[in-house]
């Protein structure tokens, strides 16, 4: 042993993952790496400087790894925007009554999340006459669609005359006005509208939402969409001002979450090649190694696509038709038809490939997930990776439903 432990746990119960060792009773660790394994091994590492802790048979486990955690929303969601779960606000009544509670921000706004259609029934204009004077958006749990009252609307130049966006759903009632309603692809719509966050709201969330995963075991993750088209994927705060933020704290020595990143360059609906290739040419790729930070900790590992929505909102691309709009859903990418659409998905990720980067690929729908993801010549390399679960269709998920209810919505899915 060449140099002491900073610090060693013994009297523990270790997991060492080892198949020929699989547990110990010491560990010892330095510079962020464990240098021993079992007492014989830590004893002679414990030195005047080291920090002992007896677990006094307590269980040590390696840190979790969380493969898909969209850190930037999650420490929004969780330490920057009005909470209204249903935990908090158990119907639309209690909904509508936390915001009209709610204190604006800095920018005027008000920024909600943490609602489930699932638990207190469809959004259908509940929220459009809520805080009259200030612009209100309240994002849902799944992240999937939001709500915004009239104001909101109002800032975002949102008429009725608006059309959905490709891979999007826009609320309706029965006489074609908007609920306030926005899903998947058409969420950008607000978004874009958004006032940029505060870098000091964002990184208070982000460090506050660090040490709530550490709590919980987590100590590494991929964050899997950071960049310019930020608007169209959750509540639209994984910017590249975010982007930069996360080396910032690399930089500062307050990033000790290890975090692999996926970039950006088109959302969840109408991603085509040449956004992607205008991405790759920028340079954004290269933004923590130009900056000479340490790869084991933050780095840029590939690229984020969406190849469609998700079932709830219909935007799920599936090969017999489903859902209250009783269509098959489609790929959100740009295309006249679906063999236009697989083919720019085909030469998105063979730019993506080329660039030397890995694919993480949102694919849900059972149509979608059956696809020959790329037409890579690098062989395994630079595998693409589908990034959330596929969805096949049950019978009831194939059987199409009579649209009920007042509420009608506009979607650009054939």
């Amino acid at each position: 042993m060449t140099a002491d432990a900073e610090v060693a746990i013994v009297n523990a119960d270790v997991l060492t993952m080892d198949a020929s060792a699989p547990q110990a009773d010491a560990v010892a660790i330095a510079a962020g790496r464990v240098t021993a394994v079992g007492s014989d091994e830590v004893g002679t590492a414990i030195g005047p400087a080291t920090t002992v802790v007896d677990a006094k048979g307590g269980a040590v486990l390696p840190g979790i790894n969380d493969a898909h955690l969209h850190f930037t929303a999650a420490s929004m969601a969780a330490f920057g925007y009005v909470s209204v779960d249903a935990a908090a606000a158990p119907s639309w009544a209690q909904v509508a009554a936390s915001l009209e509670r709610a204190e604006p921000g800095d920018d005027g706004w008000i920024r909600a999340r943490g609602w489930d259609d699932v638990l207190i029934g469809p959004a259908q204009g509940q929220l459009l006459d809520v805080r009259p004077g200030v612009p209100v958006i309240a994002f849902d749990a799944t992240g999937h669609q939001l709500v915004a009252n009239r104001d909101a609307l109002e800032r975002a130049g949102l008429t009725r005359g608006i059309q959905a966006p490709e891979g999007g759903v826009v609320g309706r009632d029965a006489d074609g006005e908007l609920t306030g309603v926005f899903q998947d692809g058409a969420m950008e719509l607000l978004n874009r509208a958004l006032p940029p966050i505060p870098q000091r709201t964002l990184r208070e969330a982000m460090l506050a939402m660090q040490r709530r995963l550490h709590a919980l075991g987590i100590t590494s993750l991929t964050e899997p969409g950071l960049g310019p088209a930020s608007a169209g994927l959750l509540d639209g705060s994984g910017s590249v001002a975010a982007l930069r933020l996360l080396g910032d704290l690399a930089e500062a020595g307050e990033l000790t979450l290890r975090t692999t990143v996926l970039l950006l360059f088109a959302g969840t609906g109408g991603a085509d090649a040449a956004a992607v290739e205008a991405g790759l040419n920028s340079g954004l790729a290269r933004e923590y190694s130009d900056r000479g930070l340490d790869s084991a900790l933050v780095r840029i590992a590939g690229v984020k696509v969406f190849a469609d929505g998700i079932p709830r909102s219909g935007t799920a691309w599936m090969t017999e038709p489903y859902g209250d709009h009783c269509t098959r859903g489609s790929l959100v990418v740009v295309g006249r038809s679906e063999a236009e659409r697989v083919e720019e998905l085909a030469r998105i990720l063979e730019l993506i490939d080329a660039a030397g980067l890995q694919a993480g690929i949102h694919a849900t729908g059972d149509a979608a997930t059956g696809r020959p993801s790329t037409r890579s010549s690098r062989g395994p390399t630079q595998p693409s990776t589908a990034t959330t679960s596929s969805t096949v269709p049950s019978a009831a998920t194939r059987r199409c439903r009579a649209w009920r209810g007042t509420a009608s919505a506009t979607a650009r899915i054939p």
